[in-house]
């Protein structure tokens, strides 16, 4: 799932309490981490709100020292 990035300060308040959940569940909806019905709808109102789509990051797991 792509990542939503771009929203101006303050946005994730306003979508936190259009939704009536807390900064940290719009944070986890927006990096893609979430599927459930109330994230989409908070992925769709950041993308109202002027949020752009990118693809997310792929984390590079290294071998740890021996």
């Amino acid at each position: 799932m792509k990542e939503i990035i771009g929203l101006k300060h303050g946005e994730k308040t306003k979508i936190a309490n259009k939704y009536g959940c807390t900064i940290h569940t719009v944070r986890i909806a927006l990096k893609g981490y979430s599927e459930s019905k109330l994230a989409m709808n908070i992925r769709k109102e950041a993308l109202r709100r002027g949020a752009i789509e990118r693809p997310q990051k792929l984390v590079k797991l290294t071998d740890s020292p021996q």
